[in-house]
């Protein structure tokens, strides 16, 4: 707070004064802020002077504060850095983040922010979800909000967990994939593997249709990212789709087809050996 207060006298010339408040008793126990109050007259060695109109002005107010808001981004993202925490913070809005997520590549990420804002509690409803929080716990139950805006923020959250969770799996999958190659596996091999770990990240097990298709999506786009889509290129994107359901369920047996029959994975090296191909100078299962 310190280094912002100071960033903001020395761009401005005005007297900043920080209040920094621990939580309220009765509140959410993270809530520690600060208050940061400024005057609007420049603080100059002969006392206060002319009024600074920079931030009020229609020209020049809302380019100074996003410019300050990255400031504040820049030094909170330091001190999650120090504090080891892997979070950070993006003052931008969704709209720009998620532009710049598909200009490089990043569906994902840009997936996820592909929503509206989450909206403000105000005081009163947060209080009603807090005392609600609260009850739930006690009574050993699961927290269900109690306002529609308390429904609508916890529905949000629980849909950004679970982007948050889909990334690590992906994260997962791909360092598999890289160790497995390493140890000499062939690309479905390592494939197989990658996609299963992901699926069982943590010892919780998800079903297919919960990720199939975004991991569809990411396997299908490294296969055949430059080819035309055409009545061949549909039926490998539900063929990949299939496939995935499968793979992703460890309960189920793994079988490919090829030839007309139907063949365990592991025999499909040897198959592939006997016909005079290599399995790995093929598309395969780049993540």
């Amino acid at each position: 707070m310190r280094e912002f207060a100071e960033q903001f006298v020395n761009r401005y010339g005005v007297a900043v004064d920080v209040a920094i408040h621990a939580p309220h008793r009765e509140g959410d126990q993270r809530n520690h802020h600060a208050h940061v109050l400024a005057t609007t007259r420049r603080l100059e060695a002969e006392g206060f002077t002319d009024k600074t109109r920079v931030l009020d002005a229609a020209k020049t107010g809302g380019v100074e504060i996003e410019q300050m808001r990255g400031v504040w981004a820049e030094l909170q993202n330091r001190a999650l850095e120090r504090a080891g925490e892997t979070e950070r913070v993006d003052h931008r809005s969704l709209e720009a983040q998620r532009a710049e997520a598909l200009s490089r590549g990043d569906e994902l990420t840009a997936e996820e922010l592909d929503r509206s804002p989450e909206v403000k509690l105000g005081p009163a409803a947060s209080a009603m979800e807090r005392r609600e929080m609260r009850a739930a716990e006690a009574e050993g139950r699961e927290y269900e909000p109690v306002t529609e805006r308390g429904r609508a923020v916890h529905a949000a959250r629980q849909a950004r967990a679970m982007f948050r969770d889909m990334r690590e799996r992906l994260d997962m999958a791909r360092k598999t994939y890289g160790v497995a190659r390493e140890e000499g596996q062939g690309r479905v091999s390592a494939g197989l593997a990658a996609l299963r770990a992901a699926a069982a990240r943590d010892g919780h097990e998800r079903s297919p249709d919960e990720i199939r298709d975004r991991l569809a999506k990411i396997v299908e786009r490294d296969q055949g990212r430059d080819e035309p889509e055409g009545e061949d290129s549909v039926e490998k994107r539900e063929s990949v789709k299939d496939r995935l359901s499968s793979l992703l369920d460890p309960s189920r047996p793994v079988e490919i087809e090829h030839g007309g029959e139907e063949r365990e994975l592991d025999d499909e090296r040897q198959v592939e050996k006997e016909r005079g191909h290599d399995l790995d100078s093929g598309g395969g299962w780049g993540l």
